[in-house]
C-alpha cells in the first residue's frame, strides 16, 4: 500500500515536471539545461559552437520541413521523392488508436515505435510471447506524449501522433544492423557516426568519408574500429542527395548485405545537449553550421 508520504512525493513531482515542460519559457529552459551539461550559457545572440548553434536552430529556424522529416511516417514520402522506396523499410501498418492495432495479426519479427517521438521502441523478436498488455499500455502511453515538451525540439511539436509498425531488420547472425549516421553540412558528408550495442554497453565511433576513426568522441566512449562498409560510396551519394536542403541535417542508413535502407532525418541531434571530448571539436563543428 503506497503511503501518504509517497503520495504526497508522486503530487509533488508530477507538479514539478508540469512546470518545468510545460509552463517556464522555451529560451529560459534552453538556456538552464544548456549550463547543467556545459557549464555555461550559451550564447544566443551570437553562437559560435555546434550546440550554442543546434539551440538557436531550436528557437528561430522552423520550417514547416522540419516537422515533415521528423514524423516518421510522413518522411517516408518524402524519402521516396527524392531517393526512390526501395530504400525504405517496409511497414506492416501505421495507427492512430491503440485498439486499431491488429497485434493478433502479426507474425513476423517487427519494430514498434511512436511516429513522433524519438528514443522509443519495442523490438518484437518472438510474437508468440508478446506481452500485449504490456504493449498496448506502452503504445497508449507515447500516443499521449509530446517529444518537444522534452527538450523544446519544435519540429517534434505539432506532429500527429501515431503508431508505426515496420519490418525488423536483423543481420546474417541476428543482430541488429548497425546504424550508419552522415553528419552533412550544405549537402556534404562531414563525419559519419556509428552507433555500437545501442540496446547493451552503448559505445560511439567517428569517421571521415574515407573511413579513417576520428579521435574525439561525443558522450559516448569509442568502441571498437568497425569495418568499412562494401557500398559506402552509395551511403555517402544518398546521403548528400538527402542533406542539400539544409545547413546542416543528419541522415541515419543502414546497410545490411549491400542493401541500403533510409532510418531517420535529425535535425537537432542529442537536442543540442551533445558534450565532445576533446571540447574544441564543438567549435569545429560549429565553423561548419552556417546560420542566417
Amino acid at each position: 500500500m503506497i503511503s501518504l508520504h509517497e503520495i504526497f512525493y508522486l503530487i509533488i513531482r508530477k507538479i514539478y515536471r508540469f512546470i518545468k515542460f510545460r509552463i517556464i519559457p522555451e529560451k529560459y529552459f534552453i538556456r538552464h539545461n544548456y549550463k547543467k551539461v556545459f557549464g555555461e550559457y550559451p550564447n544566443l545572440n551570437n553562437p559560435q559552437t555546434f550546440n550554442e548553434k543546434l539551440q538557436w536552430k531550436k528557437l528561430y529556424d522552423r520550417r514547416d520541413i522540419y516537422t515533415t522529416i521528423a514524423d516518421k511516417y510522413a518522411v517516408r514520402k518524402y524519402i521516396a521523392d527524392r531517393i526512390g522506396d526501395q530504400y525504405l523499410v517496409p511497414i506492416y501498418g501505421v495507427y492512430d488508436e491503440v485498439n486499431k492495432i491488429p497485434f493478433d495479426e502479426l507474425t513476423k519479427p517487427c519494430i514498434i515505435k511512436p511516429t513522433h517521438l524519438s528514443n522509443r521502441v519495442k523490438i518484437v523478436r518472438d510474437i508468440n510471447n508478446l506481452d500485449l498488455d504490456e504493449i498496448k499500455k506502452e503504445c497508449k502511453n507515447w500516443l499521449e506524449e509530446n517529444f518537444y515538451y522534452y527538450g523544446k525540439e519544435w519540429q517534434y511539436k505539432n506532429i500527429e501522433p501515431q503508431i508505426i509498425i515496420e519490418k525488423l531488420l536483423i543481420d546474417d547472425i541476428g543482430d541488429l544492423p548497425l546504424d550508419y549516421k552522415f553528419h552533412c553540412f550544405n549537402g556534404n558528408v562531414y563525419s559519419i557516426q556509428v552507433d555500437i550495442g545501442r540496446f547493451r554497453k552503448h559505445k560511439r565511433n567517428f569517421y571521415d568519408k574515407n573511413w579513417n576513426l576520428l579521435t574525439y568522441r561525443l558522450i559516448y566512449e569509442k568502441g571498437k574500429n568497425i569495418r568499412k562498409p562494401p557500398n559506402l560510396t552509395k551511403m555517402i551519394e544518398l546521403a548528400q542527395i538527402l542533406s542539400r536542403d539544409f545547413n546542416y541535417i543528419r541522415v541515419d542508413l543502414y546497410n545490411i548485405n549491400k542493401q541500403i535502407y533510409f532510418g531517420e532525418l535529425t535535425e537537432t541531434p542529442e537536442s543540442g545537449f551533445g558534450k565532445f571530448f576533446p571540447t574544441q571539436m564543438d567549435n569545429i563543428w560549429g565553423n561548419q553550421l552556417i546560420i542566417e
